[in-house]
């Protein structure tokens, strides 16, 4: 009985132990900046030949572009509607060297 009693007891004061005050402290994410983005995105239609769905990625941070360098985000968009208008994959390829050079 009394063995029994400094188990429950063990086992209750064990199952205390973790609990603790420990805050998770909250983590700041700085996202990677959209000419980072753009170019990661075109590396990736230069090596494949195609733009796929990164497209939406791109046109989405020609965008954020556009809140700090206007002129720069036009130049970007033409070479962008240039770039999703090309079938060929060489061309495809030629359009986003071409897009890279100007970042």
């Amino acid at each position: 009985m009394r063995f029994g009693t400094f188990l429950a007891l063990a086992l209750l004061l064990a199952s205390l132990v973790g609990c603790g005050g420990i805050v998770d402290k909250p983590v700041k994410v700085t996202p990677p900046a959209s000419i980072d983005s753009i170019k990661a995105a075109l590396n990736d239609v230069i090596a494949s030949g195609e733009v796929g769905s990164g497209g939406a990625a791109i046109e989405m941070d020609i965008e954020k572009v556009r809140a700090t360098d206007a002129a720069k985000a036009d130049a970007l968009k033409k070479a962008y509607d240039e770039l999703s208008a090309a079938r060929d994959p060489s061309q495809v390829k030629a359009k986003a060297q071409e897009m890279m050079s100007k970042l």
